[in-house]
């Protein structure tokens, strides 16, 4: 019989800390074998798997995405947390407008940047064009 680990478990967009204890060979199977984290660990709640898929708990998911919650209630924090959320979902929109996804999430990142720089030169010069073509009618 497998004995259970302690996960420590931390929003990277809060302080939000959780500890749990799963049995190992579930961690194994998710984290080595590629199965489901929702096959493996179905008893665990949805909030907790997010938090260890991608470290986002329950609140901050929740106030990134608010058209998915139902009550969602104001506070201080909210406005930044909106602001974050947006530009994340602003930049997902052009990541995924500018083309198929390369390499994992850091690196694909930098491939949509390199690609909006190319986008970017191409426009400017595009307007430059057409401003040298008004200017000398």
């Amino acid at each position: 019989m497998s004995e259970d680990i302690e996960l420590e478990l931390q929003c990277k967009y809060c302080d939000y800390e959780e500890l749990l204890n799963v049995p190992e060979s579930d961690y194994n199977a998710w984290a080595g074998n590629g199965v489901a984290i929702q096959e493996v660990f179905d008893y665990l709640s949805a909030g907790q798997r997010e938090l260890m898929v991608s470290g986002t708990c329950d609140t901050c998911w929740d106030k990134f995405f608010p058209m998915y919650v139902r009550d969602f209630e104001e506070d201080e924090d909210t406005e930044d947390v909106k602001n974050i959320g947006m530009i994340m979902k602003i930049w997902t929109i052009w990541a995924k407008a500018l083309g198929e996804k390369v390499g994992e999430d850091k690196q694909a990142d930098r491939v949509a940047i390199i690609r909006t720089l190319i986008v970017l030169q191409a426009v400017i010069c595009n307007g430059l064009i057409v401003w040298n073509i008004i200017r000398n009618w």
